[in-house]
């Protein structure tokens, strides 16, 4: 009840579950903290919106009865289709608690499980990446075309480290030519410092966006 400072995190299916109840989890820990500042911190949760990846969301939907911590206007808005709102492409427009998203555009685990068939070189990972980082530039901050859900001026101030390690959490894909996630920096920033200062200096007032340059894939100086 004394808490002051909250960040709900999680990485992989936990960061798939941040995006997704971030929302819910905030407002009820609010309830309990009233003074305590509320954030998400997802890292690797971030997925696109592909059918043989997102189709599989229709059971654990059901079986979770995900409706009652989902975002009701993304429910309402995709009736016909609501396990769309267990998708980060699909939700992020509609979460309301300010997060920081540590994302890679050459995730592992999208690559190698969320496509079929599996994407191992640059014709496909290389397109699949500007897919992804155009959708979180959309979802989070409004930027380019499509669903900007809510207006731009009243969406929350989010940040995001954007790198191009070869990686899903803290595990580095073996041929990826990078070694460790510690080794990852951008604009003279490591993530995590990344998003101490998107929460210290730039807090629920000013958005954050950190991108590490990505000539190619796998791209050897990035991790």
């Amino acid at each position: 009840g004394d808490a002051t400072d909250i960040v709900i995190g999680g990485c992989s299916a936990g960061g798939i579950a941040t995006f997704a109840h971030l929302d819910y989890v905030a407002s009820s820990l609010t309830a309990l903290a009233p003074r305590a500042r509320v954030v998400g911190f997802p890292d690797s949760g971030f997925y696109s919106n592909v059918p043989y990846f997102s189709d599989k969301k229709m059971f654990p939907f059901q079986a979770q009865n995900a409706s009652a911590t989902l975002s009701q206007r993304c429910l309402a808005e995709h009736a016909a289709a609501p396990h769309l709102c267990l998708v980060a492409e699909v939700n992020t427009a509609y979460i309301k608690t300010p997060l920081f998203a540590w994302q890679s555009k050459f995730d592992y685990d999208q690559l190698s499980s969320s496509v079929s068939p599996p994407c191992n070189d640059s014709s496909c990972a290389i397109p699949y990446s500007e897919h992804l980082v155009a959708a979180m530039l959309r979802g989070l901050f409004g930027r380019g075309g499509g669903s900007s859900k809510p207006a731009a001026a009243t969406r929350p101030a989010h940040g995001a480290f954007i790198d191009g390690c070869y990686r899903h959490c803290d595990y580095v894909a073996s041929g990826g030519g990078g070694s460790s996630v510690a080794n990852i920096t951008a604009q003279g920033l490591t993530p995590l410092q990344a998003i101490a200062k998107w929460y210290g200096q730039s807090g629920p007032d000013k958005a954050l966006l950190i991108e590490q340059a990505a000539p190619a894939f796998p791209c050897p100086t990035c991790c």
